[in-house]
């Protein structure tokens, strides 16, 4: 039975192999062998009476014909003594062929015996492996989904940080173009109340005066502003370069920097240390050979030069491992993001200014355009009294005040955008939470894969070793 079935160990090693059995068939083959058995034990049984009620006859007559006292007595005896001896031997046939079938159905039996337990044994490694790959599968998309996490994580602090800085500035701005227009609409109505139309042209110099002053700031402003930006770019570069010189992998945050840098400064310092291993076996060697060698061979000189090339290069890799300290890493990296902090804060700054001196500048263009409008109503129309004058001042006061609630409007607008950003209400803090629920989801579905590989295996052993014992027995 153990050659027989020396193949069936084989096969288990396959997770395929269990492709073969289906567990229908092997129930039924048990089943049928149990019956079978049962059966030929039951004829055997009978047989097995038959044969001694055969034997005993047999022996009666043959007592009784030892016995007999007459040729007639013993002719009839002889003939019930051939007739009882000839189903003996019929009885002892029937016996050994009952006693060949019942060995046939053990033998059957513990061939569904050990069938059944092969496919108990390679059902439950194939429902272990694929639990584990199924882990696995799990594991390297916790991976995956961390990865992506993370880059939206950078991708919402860096996004959420410049939409704050814009719309504080959008709310400078506004709130300088407001006051602007507020100090227009008083102005406009003083001249309704007036009539005071020489004082229109006054006011038309001074706000051109103003104007142009104006913008002349808001040139300058805007250069610098240019030039911050070249700054910023070129420090976030700088830290970039950083980053890549001293193999980490770059996550930089606007106004902040890079934050991290532990895990890839370990891994390189891994690596370098790994990188000093083979030059330090080389180097070893390349000495065991030179103390090997008399300063007299002719070879001595071209043992030493290599022994001394083994040893720079090892002692290169040693200094290289030494340099990389995390101390001076992090030394370096403050200040290079102390430095593209400044930057952005200073552009950020200077943004604000700007957007304040870009809202004054429009409101008070428009203020110009307005008061150049009136003076030419005033000219045009002096003698055709004050109607018009009179109609395109109250032009201008409800343009103003439409233009103030416009602008009140825009500041309560931006002020609810910057209320969403601290709240978390905007698109790419949902990404952020969507990323961090598929890791929680991913987290959960392995730890319940881990439960479950843990009772396959226990089911494994168990049937491994049920099916070894029936194998080995």
């Amino acid at each position: 039975m153990k050659l027989k079935f020396l193949s069936l160990v084989l096969l288990a090693l396959s997770v395929i192999a269990c492709d073969s059995y289906e567990e229908s068939e092997s129930v039924a083959a048990m089943r049928n062998a149990r019956t079978e058995y049962v059966k030929a034990e039951t004829a055997l049984k009978t047989a097995q009476v038959a044969y001694e009620d055969a034997r005993t006859k047999s022996m009666e007559i043959a007592n009784a014909y030892a016995e007999a006292k007459n040729a007639n007595e013993l002719e009839m005896l002889k003939i019930q003594l051939e007739e009882a001896q000839a189903e003996l031997e019929a009885r002892k046939i029937d016996l050994e062929e009952n006693i060949v079938r019942q060995k046939k159905y053990i033998q059957d039996l513990e061939d569904a015996a050990v069938q059944e337990a092969y496919y108990d044994y390679t059902s439950a490694y194939s429902d272990w492996s694929n639990k584990t790959y199924n882990l696995l599968n799990q594991q390297n998309e916790l991976t995956n989904a961390n990865i992506r996490l993370a880059g939206a994580k950078m991708d919402d602090e860096n996004w959420v940080a410049r939409q704050i800085g814009y719309r504080n500035a959008d709310i400078a701005r506004y709130n300088s173009q407001l006051e602007e227009y507020n100090a227009s609409l008083a102005t406009y109505k003083e001249l309704e109340a007036s009539n005071d139309w020489d004082a229109v042209i006054v006011e038309l110099e001074e706000k051109r005066t103003e104007l142009a002053e104006l913008r002349v700031e808001e040139n300058n402003l805007n250069a610098d502003l240019y030039l911050s930006y070249n700054k910023e770019n070129d420090a976030y570069n700088a830290l970039i370069d950083w980053a890549y010189e001293n193999y980490i992998t770059p996550s930089v945050i606007r106004s902040e920097g890079i934050i991290e840098m532990a895990a890839d400064f370990n891994a390189r310092k891994a690596q370098l240390a790994t990188d000093t291993v083979a030059p330090y076996t080389e180097m070893t060697t390349a000495k065991g050979d030179l103390e090997d060698a008399e300063p007299t061979d002719a070879g001595y000189n071209v043992l030493l030069e290599d022994y001394n090339n083994k040893l720079n290069t090892y002692n290169e890799a040693i200094d290289a491992y030494e340099d990389y300290k995390e101390e001076m890493l992090k030394s370096e990296l403050a200040a290079l993001n102390s430095t593209y902090i400044a930057a952005c804060n200073k552009t950020d700054d200077l943004n604000e200014e700007y957007a304040v001196i870009s809202g004054k500048r429009s409101a008070l263009n428009d203020e110009v355009n307005n008061l150049n409008s009136l003076s030419f109503t005033i000219e045009t129309n002096v003698y055709y009294g004050a109607e018009y004058v009179a109609n395109e001042l109250e032009w201008m006061i409800n343009n103003t005040e439409s233009n103030i609630r416009d602008y009140q409007y825009y500041i309560d607008e931006a002020e609810d955008d910057l209320a969403d950003y601290e709240a978390g209400n905007y698109y790419m803090a949902e990404t952020v939470r969507n990323y961090e629920q598929q890791v929680a989801n991913i987290e959960f579905t392995i730890s319940q894969y881990t439960e479950e590989i843990e009772t396959a295996k226990a089911w494994l052993d168990s049937c491994e070793a049920k099916y070894k014992a029936l194998i080995d027995g």
